[in-house]
C-alpha cells in the first residue's frame, strides 16, 4: 500500500527547503523586501544577526525574516561563535546574503560564486578582529 503522507523534502518545510529555495529564489516574500529593492543581507534563520557596517565600525541587528539594503562588512552567525564573517565589497550589493539555520549562502544562479569565492578574494570566516573598526562586531559574536 502507498504512503499517502508522503512530504517533498524540497518542498515548504522539507529537509531541502532552504537549499532549493536558494536556488529558485522562492524566499522571496514581501515582508523580506527593503525600502530600496536590494537587499544586501535577508536574515531566513530563527535568531537575530548582527552586521558591521561598511563604511565604519558601527553594528546593527537584523531580525528573524527581516532584511537590510545597507552595504556591509561583516555579519555573525550563531553557528559560528567568536567568529564574524568578512564579505568582500561589493558581493554584498552584487548577489546578496541570505543567512539561514544552518549558514550563509550568497544569492545568485547566474554565477557559480558561494562562501570559497568570497574567500578566495579575500573574505570568510575571521577569528579575531582585524583592526579597531571590528571591535564591535566581534563583541555581538561573542569574542
Amino acid at each position: 500500500m502507498a504512503d499517502n503522507n508522503f512530504t517533498n523534502p524540497w518542498g515548504p518545510g522539507g529537509k531541502y527547503w532552504n537549499t532549493n529555495a536558494l536556488q529558485n529564489n522562492v524566499l522571496d516574500s514581501e515582508k523580506l523586501k527593503t525600502s530600496s529593492g536590494i537587499r544586501t543581507v535577508r536574515n531566513s534563520s530563527k535568531q537575530s544577526i548582527w552586521c558591521k557596517n561598511e563604511d565604519d565600525s558601527g553594528v546593527f541587528e537584523i531580525q528573524s525574516c527581516n532584511s537590510t539594503d545597507k552595504r556591509i562588512d561583516g555579519l555573525t552567525h550563531w553557528v559560528r561563535p567568536k567568529q564574524v564573517f568578512k564579505v568582500v565589497t561589493g558581493l554584498d550589493k552584487a548577489f546578496g546574503i541570505t543567512v539561514y539555520d544552518e549558514g550563509i549562502a550568497f544569492n545568485t544562479t547566474f554565477f557559480p560564486i558561494d562562501k570559497d569565492f568570497n574567500e578566495l578574494i579575500g573574505g570568510g570566516w575571521l577569528t579575531s578582529p582585524p583592526d579597531n573598526g571590528w571591535k564591535l562586531i566581534f563583541e555581538k559574536a561573542g569574542y
